[in-house]
């Protein structure tokens, strides 16, 4: 049924048929025009705005792709917005949207890391650390401080020294020690000694 539409939509000359799509076995559209896109959008309720893109979250979470990269990238804007919707909204499902919202944030960030995409894997973090409530899995959090401190120090090592950033990492590394983390806090002691073979 929603092919059906979809075409008819397409002939109309409100879409076009991409091909190749980007998602192997499925058809994909976009809008012509991005006033139109724009207009359409904005004419949704917010209840059903934020029941969409739950959906849309859903559906890229469990498509089998060769770029996970991208797929984290697309649930992670979904989760995103839907988390913002929700709350503007009120509604009694926001602390849960808030939720996947900063677990998508994390894996998008973890996939950009493996690339070495510095700048998006940073900003993934500092939106996920936005929405974690620090009573919710402090192990976690301290974690992702951590990576966040990586990032910046591989971003630019000189900077990161002159803006106390070894300051900062030694703050993580007994934080992640006092909850046990010996792992994590390992981790953080290694970013120390990196920084620390840095200035020397």
């Amino acid at each position: 049924e929603a092919e059906v539409c979809l075409a008819q939509l397409a002939r109309r000359g409100m879409l076009r048929r991409v091909r190749p799509s980007s998602v192997p076995g499925e058809p994909e559209y976009v809008f012509r025009s991005a006033l139109v896109r724009e207009l359409v959008y904005a004419r949704l309720p917010r209840p059903r705005r934020l029941q969409q893109h739950v959906r849309a979250a859903d559906w890229w979470a469990t498509r089998p792709s060769g770029r996970d990269s991208e797929r984290a990238e697309l649930v992670a804007h979904h989760r995103v917005i839907a988390s913002e919707l929700a709350s503007a909204l009120r509604s009694p499902e926001a602390g849960l949207r808030a939720e996947q919202a900063r677990l998508a944030l994390r894996e998008a960030a973890e996939r950009s890391y493996v690339l070495r995409a510095l700048l998006p894997t940073r900003a993934h973090l500092e939106r996920a650390l936005a929405l974690w409530d620090p009573d919710v899995d402090p192990v976690g959090r301290q974690a992702c401080l951590r990576l966040v401190e990586e990032v910046r120090f591989l971003a630019d090592r000189d900077n990161y020294v002159k803006e106390g950033g070894t300051e900062r990492v030694a703050a993580v590394a007994e934080a992640l020690s006092a909850l046990a983390a010996d792992a994590e806090a390992a981790r953080a002691h290694t970013l120390l000694g990196q920084v620390a073979w840095w200035v020397a």
